[in-house]
This record gives structure tokens, C-alpha cells and sequence, in this order.
């Protein structure tokens, strides 16, 4: 998805096949909506009754995983349909907790977003990698688990939120969206990376982060 008016490719997983579009500079920013709204309904059609407990890494290291991280793949609802160059920074905030810097380019604003949060570990005592996110004015509530799945603290890290939908904020039966994402030290997924997230990611809708030509912030 790169700027506009500019030629650009996309990548997208739908229904565990891979799809690629090259598409000329006229058609770029309408590629990129439709195949965004395409992922986007698959994903949101598979609403949860509750939020599944997963399984989190063990001997959590919060002092290894603070730094950036670039997002290069994510299954679930995005942040943004035009967005591009995401990254994550994060740092030690009180003991246990840490803020996340998530931040991406808009080509429509033609401009960097950022978006502050808060990470706090469930049970420290436990030391695993089970978190609650916290971000003041988050869409469908402020709060959500947040569990780290895989950690090579040097190379990926594989990660999981769950949290209610819109629609059943005002319903008796409340169901649930989740995402799944991979980050990366550098701006590829390593090899070990994509074997990791092939197995623990489920079949369905991906995204895949564009790091290439992000204008200077």
C-alpha cells in the first residue's frame, strides 16, 4: 500500500490462499480498499461467544521485548484500511507495566497516527506472558487481554487480543472479535518467524504489513 498515487503491492492471505495485486496507480487506493473490506468481512463474520484463554509463553521477559518492533502481519480487524509502516515501541512504564507506542502512516491524512497504551502484566508472580491492555477511549471498552504467544526477543514476537464487539455492546449475548499478530525486530518476518506463526495462527484472512518507502516521520 504505498503512497498515493504511487504503484504499489499488496499482499493478502483469504482463506489460507495467498493473493498479490499489482495494481496501477489509478486503481491503487480502490485495490487496497476492496481487498481490506474483503478481509475485514470474513474476519468480523466469526464473532466468539467468549474469549478463549490461550496458552502464554513462559519466563515472560519484560525487560527484553522493550524497544520496536515493526507489525508485519495481523489476522483480525485493522487499525486503519489506508494504513502503512506500523511499528510498535515499547518502554518500562511502573513495575509490571509498560506503555506501546503504536504508530502508522495514512495515506489519506498523508501523515503518521499514534496510539498510546498501557500493558500490565495479569499475575507477576507467575511469570508468564499474560497482560491486560489498556487504552482510554478503546473502541468497545478500555480494557483486553493480551497475551504474548511467542517471544525470540531478538527476531518476532507472535501476539493475541481478544475484546467485545460493537454490535453487542448493547446486547445480552456479547460476542467477541480477536486478532492475532506477529512483529519483528527488522522490517521482514524471519524464516522461524513464519513457521511460528503458520502454527499458531488459525486458517483465515491475514494482512501483511507494508514496510517499504515510509516517509520520514
Amino acid at each position: 500500500m504505498g503512497r498515493i498515487g504511487a504503484r504499489s503491492t499488496i499482499k493478502a492471505e483469504v482463506a489460507g490462499k495467498q493473493f498479490t495485486i499489482r495494481p496501477s496507480s489509478h486503481a491503487s487506493n480502490m485495490a487496497v480498499f476492496l481487498l481490506v473490506s474483503m478481509c475485514v468481512l470474513l474476519t468480523t463474520a466469526q464473532a466468539l461467544d467468549s474469549c478463549p484463554d490461550k496458552p502464554a509463553v513462559s519466563n515472560f521477559n519484560g525487560t527484553a521485548w522493550v524497544g520496536k518492533w515493526y507489525e508485519l502481519l495481523v489476522q483480525g480487524p485493522p487499525y486503519s484500511k489506508d494504513a502503512k509502516c506500523q511499528s510498535l515501541e515499547l518502554t518500562p512504564s511502573a513495575d509490571n507495566s509498560w506503555v506501546s507506542t503504536y504508530s502508522y502512516y495514512s495515506n489519506a491524512a498523508s501523515s503518521y497516527a499514534t496510539l498510546t497504551s498501557t500493558l500490565t502484566l495479569v499475575d507477576a508472580s507467575k511469570n508468564e506472558g499474560k497482560l491486560t491492555f489498556f487504552r482510554e477511549g478503546f473502541s468497545n471498552g478500555n480494557t483486553a487481554p493480551f497475551t504474548v504467544l511467542a517471544a525470540d526477543y531478538s527476531d518476532f514476537l507472535i501476539a493475541y487480543v481478544c475484546k467485545q464487539t460493537q454490535a453487542s455492546r448493547s446486547s445480552d449475548t456479547p460476542q467477541y472479535e480477536e486478532w492475532y499478530f506477529a512483529v519483528s525486530r527488522g522490517k521482514t518476518l524471519s524464516e522461524a518467524a513464519q513457521l511460528k506463526a503458520r502454527e499458531l495462527l488459525p486458517s483465515g484472512p491475514k494482512l501483511y504489513g507494508d514496510q517499504a518507502n515510509c516517509p520520514a516521520a
